[in-house]
């Protein structure tokens, strides 16, 4: 049994002893996620965030910065503590916040898009990855693999819209991307055949 679904039978049982009436959680298989297609597209996606009341505020954390400047980063997309620079997006909506992170070097091409397989491969990982449960669980899709970072043994809200978002919002061939999920955390890495 999970941690989510221990403190969600909590909740319940708790909601349950003061009479109050018990709400709807939306239940997370595996499967909820690995299809859904939002039908995002570059063209569409200033209209998607408008429609959905989606704020995004974007930063760079440099690995030369002293420490001290970080402390305005948002908590959400801190991924490293040093030794990496990387850019994100903070997103925030009415259901949640999320971080999307991506190193720009080394990279595989500016003001350009993974194609596929790659891009169908990049959001799979993440797909795959977010229904795991256990620290050390990996995924691996084509040549992308992704992992949790620590503290982080499993997603409780395993949505990927703030995922498919940020990677539009990029148009950059990262290699390597963070995300990050109301506190929890993952890293993406291009794995093989760097930029083939």
């Amino acid at each position: 049994m999970t941690l989510a679904t221990i403190l969600k039978t909590a909740i319940i049982a708790a909601l349950a002893t003061m009479g109050t009436a018990l709400p709807s959680f939306p239940v997370n298989t595996p499967t909820d996620y690995s299809k859904r297609d939002l039908g995002l597209t570059e063209a569409n996606l200033s209209e998607y965030l408008a429609t959905n009341n989606i704020t995004i505020e974007t930063g760079t954390v440099s690995a030369t910065s002293d420490l001290s400047k970080r402390a305005d980063i948002p908590r959400e997309c801190i991924f490293e503590t040093s030794g990496i620079s990387y850019n994100y997006y903070k997103m925030t909506a009415t259901f949640g916040t999320a971080c999307f992170g991506f190193v720009l070097t080394p990279n595989c091409g500016t003001d350009q898009y993974w194609q596929d397989p790659h891009w169908t491969d990049v959001q799979s990982v993440v797909r795959q990855q977010i229904a795991k449960d256990g620290i050390f669980q990996f995924s691996r899709v084509g040549d992308w693999s992704a992992g949790f970072i620590l503290p982080t043994s499993a997603y409780s809200n395993r949505d990927t819209t703030f995922f498919s978002i940020g990677l539009l919002a990029n148009k950059i061939k990262a290699t390597i991307f963070y995300y990050s999920r109301d506190g929890d955390y993952m890293k993406i890495s291009k794995t093989q055949n760097f930029c083939n």
